[in-house]
């Protein structure tokens, strides 16, 4: 009779255990997921801003994005395949228009598809934020401070600041985005469904900073 009830005992007791585990492990399990890919999105960040920041220096330096290159693959991060990355610029006449110019040099983020800048291509992949209005206003107005630019991965290709000499003095945003891959699809339903665009099709981290060229 003791020996039945110390079985019964046992066996309620290894139920419970069952059903704690049943109920607490998959929720562990996420936890460990999300940990271990926010981890990846903060690595990526940094060496997002790493870049950002040696490439204004750079180009304040020098006015060319020669080194562009070596810059990115000093701080790429080894998981992020080196397409997943581009950059772009925003060049002002002077850094008095771009504080006068609302956003301030901070337009939208999106994911450039080509050298060549187009808005129709960029509405559908930039930041969803409550800047929706603001982020065409370079291309609506004559007078807004803005430079048009041919090439938007290098200013000096466009015809209006076609030298290094006409663009001395001029304020840049230079923004460099990464087009981030979760880890798995399990993944990305712990990050809002892995987008943030308005497409909905992209998780972009970016670094981006100001210079003024000499």
């Amino acid at each position: 009779m003791m020996i039945s009830i110390r079985r019964l005992i046992k066996d309620k007791y290894s139920g419970l255990a069952a059903l704690e585990a049943a109920l607490t492990l998959p929720v562990l399990l996420m936890l460990i997921f999300f940990i271990i890919e926010l981890i990846r999105i903060n690595n990526t960040r940094t060496a997002m801003d790493s870049m950002a920041l040696e490439a204004i220096l750079e180009f304040i330096a020098t006015k060319s994005t020669t080194k562009f290159e070596t810059i990115i693959t000093k701080h790429k991060p080894a998981a992020i395949p080196r397409d997943n990355i581009k950059y772009y610029f925003t060049v002002y006449d002077s850094l008095e228009s771009m504080c006068a110019t609302d956003p301030y040099g901070s337009e939208e983020v999106f994911w450039p598809s080509s050298d060549v800048y187009s808005a129709d291509e960029a509405k559908k992949a930039y930041v969803d934020s409550n800047r929706d209005t603001n982020f065409f206003q370079r291309d609506t107005s004559s007078d807004s401070g803005y430079i048009s630019l041919n090439n938007h991965t290098n200013p000096l290709t466009t015809s209006s600041i076609n030298s290094v000499y006409k663009i001395s003095g001029k304020a840049f945003v230079l923004t460099f985005v990464c087009d981030f891959k979760f880890s798995s699809d399990f993944v990305k339903k712990l990050f809002a469904g892995g987008s943030n665009t308005v497409d909905k099709k992209k998780f972009l981290i970016w670094g981006r900073g100001v210079g003024v060229c000499d």
